[in-house]
Order: C-alpha cells, then structure tokens, then sequence
C-alpha cells in the first residue's frame, strides 16, 4: 500500500513493477496454501486434539493476495491489466476464504471435543479473526475496482444487455462486496469475542513469539471496519475502526518491546511455544 502511494510520485513504471511482484506473489500464496496443507496431512497426520487455528496461516495467503490484488487493480494505469488483476483475485479469494471456512469448522470441532488449546498456545484463537477481516476488506476493494474498472473494459456487457452493462455489473459487484464485507465483519466480530473470552478465561499465559498472533488478525479486522465506515458512512463503524486500531497499537508496542527484551537475553528461540517439540525432534540421542 505504501510503494502505490508513492505511484504518484514515482508513476507507471513503480506500478508496474508492483503489478509484477504481485504475480510473484499469486504464486507464492497459491503454493502455500496448495503445499502446506497437503504435507500436514501426509507427513504430520495430526490428531484432532492436537490442531491449532495455526492450520489457517498458510491458507489465508491466498486471501492477502487477493486483497492487496484489488489495491493494485485501482490503482494500474492500463484497464485491461486491472480486468485481469481482478478476476484472479476473485478466484484467490473464493479459494482461500472457503478453505479458511473449512478449518475454521475442524478447529471449532476441537474445541468443542478438547476444550481450549494449552496456555502456551492460546494465543491462536485469535486466528481465525485475520481470514475474516481480511477477506471483508478483501472482497470489498475488488468490488471497488470493479465499480471503476469493468466499465472501461465492457466485461459481461454482450451477456447481460449491451451498452452500459458493464457499469451495472460492477455496481453489482460492488454492493455484494460491501454485503460479504458486512458478513466477515460480523462473523469476525463472533470471532473476537469468543477469543477473548477464551484470554480471559485462560486468565495467566507466559509471553513467547505467539503473541505476535494478536497483531495481525486484529490490525485486518481493523482496516475492514475502516472501509465499511467509508463506504456505509457509518459513525458507529468509524468509532469501532477506532476503537480497533487503538487496541493494535497498544498490542503491537507490548509484543514490541517483550520482544525485544527476550532478543536482548538471547532467548528469542527458546521463546516459541513450538520449541521443546523442535528440541525433543532435532536433538541428537
């Protein structure tokens, strides 16, 4: 977002190299999530008490891509790169956001059969949130970029009516992103809650680089209630992006400095809560 803010200064060839690297990134995210996955079940074949909302990490790439995607189609000089930026995003979404749905499903299933994941993980919970505010902010901008872009390009015009259909397409697509926007939002929201409930219930739990879990989730579902409160022109959602935002840079500056407490002492490593797996794994007999 920052490298097409400077696009006004820097022009086209800055956008086209974001154009490119976006691409380097369709196929970053789309082998994560395809690969991941797929190894966890061959290779780690985990229990079902033993699966963590960490599972959605290298799937909710797919849904990263496909937001920043919608970005860098408002924003390309050309329409019929922006056409073809958007449609893949789409697809990005669909596919990341309704396999995030799946583990979202598998994981609330362990929990219901196991209860909460240990202290030393607990932080996971928060998770999930990131697939649904991501994906409402997501599928919000290609819904903008679509309002701008198909009716430059004539996209479904011969399908749905001639002249002018393009516009009404993407206006169509612009009020089901706001729509599937507000659904994130609120599911998110179901989300939050219960994880923090489950913080609070959990009541003490050691500091160690997981709780760099909380910053993401919360910083997207922050950026998703700020682009509904543009697009609805919503006080309450204006006062919520607010109330979000304060809460990720208090979370940020916290994690922050334990962090680099911890690197200070050394002790970084030793502070993931996967390490005594990875010890007990590599440590030679």
């Amino acid at each position: 977002m920052s490298t097409i803010s400077l696009s006004a200064t820097w022009g086209a060839p800055l956008l086209l190299t974001v154009w490119v690297l976006w691409w380097l990134n369709v196929v970053s995210s789309l082998a994560t999530c395809l690969f991941v996955p797929w190894m966890v079940i061959y290779r780690h074949k985990p229990g079902l008490n033993t699966i963590t909302a960490a599972l959605i990490l290298p799937i909710v790439a797919t849904v990263v891509c496909a937001a920043s995607g919608g970005l860098v189609a408002l924003h390309l000089p050309d329409a019929g790169n922006a056409q073809l930026t958007i449609i893949v995003s789409y697809i990005l979404w669909g596919l990341g956001e309704y396999f995030c749905a799946i583990i979202i499903c598998l994981y609330f299933h362990r929990l219901t059969m196991h209860s909460l994941p240990p202290r030393d993980f607990i932080v996971s919970v928060f998770l999930p949130i990131g697939a649904l505010g991501n994906g409402g902010f997501g599928i919000i901008n290609l819904g903008l970029a679509s309002l701008k872009t198909f009716p430059k390009t004539g996209l479904l015009a011969e399908n749905i009516g001639g002249e002018g259909s393009s516009l009404v397409a993407g206006r169509v697509l612009y009020v089901i992103g706001v729509l599937v926007g507000l659904c994130c939002w609120g599911f998110g929201m179901v989300l939050l809650s219960f994880a923090l409930i489950s913080i609070f219930t959990t009541k003490r739990f050691p500091f160690n680089m997981g709780w760099w879990g909380f910053t993401f989730p919360m910083g997207v579902l922050a950026t998703c209630t700020g682009l509904l409160a543009q697009q609805l022109d919503s006080i309450f959602f204006r006062i919520m992006t607010m109330l979000l935002s304060i809460a990720v840079i208090i979370l940020w500056f916290i994690v922050s400095i334990k962090t680099v407490l911890l690197a200070r002492r050394d002790l970084v490593a030793e502070s993931f809560p996967e390490y005594p797996l990875w010890k007990k794994e590599f440590q030679p007999e």
